[in-house]
């Protein structure tokens, strides 16, 4: 500006004023209400996966707790195979295991029921705008 107009002190303090805070309005995110009404629907949505992870994460851990009572020390093929389970699962296999009476009768079940990874909550997908 200075090399087309020179300005006086106090129009100078004005200018620089002006400038100032047109930069910080530029600078200001503007959200529509569409952006906050899909950015809620987002944060509501992870909220509701994550609740059902944990919930999936504590059957898990009854179930192999109670897995490890009635068998002791579970192998480790086995026990991932009961990780990658589904909710579901994990409830149909928490009754059953109170009639199984050999490991092999778990073994037996995990391979009438294999995992389902695409429908486990770890596996599910990320929240779109479309969703």
């Amino acid at each position: 500006m200075d090399w087309l107009l020179r300005l006086p002190p106090p129009e100078r303090q004005a200018f620089v004023q002006f400038v100032r805070q047109h930069e910080e309005e530029r600078t200001m995110t503007y959200i529509t209400s569409y952006e906050e009404y899909v950015r809620e629907e987002l944060i509501a949505k992870g909220i509701e996966q994550g609740i059902e992870q944990g919930i999936h994460k504590g059957q898990e851990r009854i179930l192999l707790r109670q897995l490890e009572r009635k068998f002791g020390m579970l192998p480790a093929d086995l026990m991932a195979q009961v990780q990658a389970l589904d909710s579901d699962d994990h409830m149909e296999l928490a009754e059953t295991l109170l009639d199984f009476t050999e490991l092999a009768d778990l073994t037996a079940w995990l391979v009438a029921h294999p995992p389902h990874p695409s429908e486990a909550p770890d596996a599910a997908a990320e929240p779109t705008v479309n969703d």
